[in-house]
């Protein structure tokens, strides 16, 4: 008599995990969507400041379905996570995505509740999110990032300023 092993694939926590931050982000595309909606349409402007809100909200609603759509069918069969990072990885792709949500909410209490400025403030998430997303912080790369970040925070004040009227 012998013991067969069980042959039902393992449970997928990474891909359940993966999916939890998913629906997180289809939460907050939708709330985007819901708060951008609220926002009287413009009248003197062509695009108006609901336009960048109700933009993203349903551009994270797209990411969110389409990630979605690569995510459930895998769990719904039970086949094993896939990993998406070496085995010697310090962070498992997770806690790097809690990480990065944590130095976003960082950046908006800084810029919402300090008298920090916004392109300063901007440069400067954009500078710790690069070197925190690539894992680098060498001469090379900060002759590359500070000139990258200043220019996205320059432009982003740029157009919340100039095209949508934002007084930021």
């Amino acid at each position: 008599m012998t013991d067969a092993p069980d042959t039902a694939p393992p449970a997928a926590p990474g891909r359940a995990a993966k999916l939890g931050f998913t629906a997180l982000f289809a939460v907050l595309g939708l709330a985007a969507l819901v708060a951008g909606s609220e926002i009287p349409p413009a009248v003197y402007e062509p695009v108006g400041s609901r336009a960048f809100p109700l933009a993203l909200g349903a551009l994270a609603l797209g990411l969110a379905a389409a990630q979605a759509a690569l995510l459930l069918p895998g769990l719904l069969r039970g086949r094993p996570a896939e990993r998406d990072e070496p085995a010697a990885e310090l962070w498992p792709a997770e806690a790097r995505a809690a990480a990065a949500f944590a130095l976003t909410v960082l950046w908006i209490g800084l810029v919402a509740l300090t008298p920090l400025p916004f392109a300063p403030g901007t440069a400067l998430y954009m500078l710790a999110m690069l070197a925190f997303l690539l894992r680098r912080c060498d001469a090379r790369f900060l002759a590359l990032a500070v000139p990258v970040s200043a220019g996205f925070a320059w432009g982003l004040t740029l157009l919340f300023t100039r095209v949508f009227y934002l007084s930021l």
